[in-house]
């Protein structure tokens, strides 16, 4: 009978952490799309356009990230922001390649590793 309780509970747990993550994505959605809307407006006086975000709640970092394309004039970059601190985690230039952030090497990715990294975080690169 001790065993049924154990799994029960146990049960009702998982079940718990699952809805926390959820309710995690969704809030990080929303935020993000507040987050990205307030930066899009702020780089227009720039010339600068950000296009096809993507969000994503990142549990082991316990912050959100967008990914998003911008556009400046014929330059392009692709980045990943951590939207809580504001800070870039991953950037791609046109003609200049990637960098990660959070590494302390200061090597330049290629194509494949930046977007092996991006898909590494939860994106479609």
């Amino acid at each position: 009978m001790s065993w049924f309780f154990l799994v029960m509970i146990l049960s009702c747990h998982d079940s718990e952490n699952r809805q926390t993550d959820f309710d995690r994505q969704v809030k990080c959605a929303h935020e993000g799309r507040e987050w990205f809307e307030r930066v899009s407006e702020s780089q227009r006086r720039y010339n600068e356009t950000l296009i096809n975000p993507q969000f994503a709640y990142d549990a082991e970092l316990k912050t959100c990230l967008c990914h998003y394309h911008l556009n400046h004039g014929p330059e392009h970059s692709v980045v990943v922001t951590d939207i809580l601190t504001d800070k870039d985690v991953l950037i791609w230039k046109d003609g200049l390649g990637g960098i990660d952030v959070r590494r302390s090497d200061t090597r330049r990715l290629t194509i494949e590793e930046f977007d092996n990294r991006v898909s590494g975080l939860g994106f479609q690169p």
